[in-house]
């Protein structure tokens, strides 16, 4: 495993296990895990003489309606970046911070390890306060540390402007500020992310400012209720919710004896009291109350830290609290035991979670679920079994 070690912690992943493979996330018009390596390949499809909707995950399918999918927040993905190569001019890139992720369009590559990037910010704007008032528009020099930052890369799967016309458009906007310095900064409605997609899409829209209004739903940790929520606030598009709906649908059983639960097995706990899904590699010594399994999960260490994808053993008592899910024909096609066992151990180390996009549930769908194409747009639910995805 290689390891680069920071202020951090441990950051870079295990690129030197055999099988190891980066983090999937799903294609939207196949509903199918797509890994991260892939898009980054895809991403370099787009060119300043590409004009959209440009599939970032291209299928050869075209996409109607694609002003629905603009502000769908599934349709949008943080991928994480750890080299220079990896972003291009007329990126919209993202820097962790404390509480947020800041936001800004790349403009200049410089060298191996500097970028210049187009943002909103509030550094040299003046007294105020930090969630509304006068900011500035302003282009500065970014150095790139991928030891001790997370970095990411926002890819779009239905794109407007080509990554030229973007670069072009955080371009414009920043000389038009620099004579008029109006651009009134509201934490909620015109933060460093609106102006970032705007030069993406048109449309000034915030996922964070999502994500916030979300913590107050006292169903966000159900899945199932989340995505009605999402759909009801017109946060995803149609096709999304209709795919998720189906995905959710799994029954789950609850575990009372040792005979109830094997390896591959997804399973879901009470973890820091909210809901949390592990794959099961092992079952150790059992008793008539409890038994001991090796899982392999999304750990997390504690606040400003990073979750990182471990191996554990844990007792799990015969009480019906943790539950299995049943993945499984003919409503799901799924790995074999060994497979899932091989897919699990293949992430252990990753640090790219993603509450919406990248987090335990996730994790152990890509690891239970393979790819399946969509047979045609006129299948339903009962005419092939569901669409495999780690969608939500």
């Amino acid at each position: 495993m290689r390891k680069l070690f920071g202020k951090r912690g441990v950051y870079h992943l295990n690129h030197d296990n055999p099988a190891f493979t980066r983090p999937e996330f799903t294609n939207t018009l196949e509903q199918r895990p797509i890994s991260m390596t892939s898009i980054r390949r895809n991403r370099k499809r787009d060119t300043g003489n590409t004009r959209g909707p440009v599939h970032t995950d291209s299928t050869g399918d075209e996409v109607k309606g694609s002003a629905e999918f603009e502000k769908c927040v599934e349709c949008i993905k943080a991928v994480p970046v750890i080299s220079h190569d990896e972003i291009d001019v007329g990126d919209h890139i993202t820097f962790s911070r404390r509480m947020y992720d800041h936001h800004g369009i790349v403009t200049e590559k410089l060298g191996t390890k500097k970028i210049k990037i187009i943002e909103a910010t509030k550094a040299r704007a003046g007294a105020g306060s930090s969630f509304w008032g006068k900011a500035f528009i302003e282009e500065n020099l970014k150095t790139l540390d991928f030891v001790n930052d997370r970095i990411n890369v926002v890819v779009y799967q239905n794109r407007v402007f080509t990554k030229a016309e973007v670069a072009r458009r955080a371009k414009a906007y920043y000389l038009k500020q620099t004579e008029t310095r109006d651009f009134n900064y509201n934490i909620f409605k015109n933060n460093c992310e609106h102006f970032a997609t705007r030069c993406v899409t048109d449309k000034a829209f915030s996922i964070q400012v999502v994500k916030v209004r979300m913590v107050d739903f006292d169903g966000i940790s159900d899945e199932r209720m989340r995505n009605e929520k999402l759909f009801e606030m017109k946060y995803i598009c149609g096709r999304c919710y209709e795919i998720n709906k189906r995905l959710l649908c799994v029954s789950i059983t609850p575990i009372k004896l040792v005979d109830d639960v094997k390896a591959g097995d997804v399973i879901r706990y009470l973890y820091y009291k909210l809901p949390h899904d592990a794959v099961v590699l092992e079952t150790k010594g059992a008793c008539k109350t409890s038994v001991r399994l090796t899982i392999v999960h999304y750990a997390d260490f504690g606040f400003r830290r990073f979750r990182t994808i471990i191996e554990e053993t844990i007792t799990i008592r015969f009480d019906g609290s943790c539950r299995v899910l049943q993945y499984g024909p003919p409503q799901y096609e799924v790995f074999p035991p060994e497979k899932v066992v091989e897919r699990a151990k293949s992430r252990i180390g990753e640090k790219c979670f993603v509450s919406f996009s990248n987090n335990s549930s996730h994790f152990s769908r890509w690891c239970k679920l393979p790819r399946k194409r969509r047979q045609s747009e006129t299948d339903t639910p009962d005419d092939h079994s569901i669409i495999n995805s780690d969608h939500l």
